[in-house]
């Protein structure tokens, strides 16, 4: 499942991507849930990102957590999820890359209001950041 989010009068608007078409330039942030390869190919065709696959999220060496490449920046974090009193982590990647963050989870965490807290909390510190710099977003690659 995708989903993006467009800024707009400072608040950001979540857009269900259901197909390629769906995911616009102006979307400062694309979540992933569990994506299927078809979805892994939209992204590099509108974004040219490329993502890390589900089985190297759980990678726990120090390294492996947060590192740079040409692909941007990576944070590979652990988020404990509790549901019906059993808690258990979830492993979730962040990237930055070409002023745009991309999150990356193998089960929906929409939920679970700390880690959709969390989330929100990152991504609104990072755009107060780059609105501060007066950066804004536009990526040509995205048609």
């Amino acid at each position: 499942m995708l989903s993006g989010f467009i800024p707009a009068n400072g608040a950001l608007t979540k857009t269900i991507v259901n197909q390629y078409a769906d995911l616009k330039p102006e979307m400062m942030w694309v979540d992933l849930t569990n994506p299927t390869e078809q979805e892994r190919q939209w992204i590099k065709q509108a974004y040219g990102q490329e993502l890390q696959f589900m089985e190297e999220l759980g990678e726990i060496e120090a390294s492996a957590r947060y590192y740079h490449d040409e692909f941007g920046m990576h944070l590979n974090q652990y988020f404990l999820v509790t549901d019906q009193n059993v808690t258990r982590n979830v492993n979730v990647a962040f990237t930055i890359n070409n002023n745009r963050l991309f999150t990356l989870h193998s089960e929906d965490l929409a939920g679970t209001k700390q880690a959709d807290g969390r989330t929100l909390k990152l991504l609104r510190n990072w755009v107060k950041s780059r609105r501060a710099r007066g950066i804004t977003t536009t990526n040509s690659a995205c048609t």
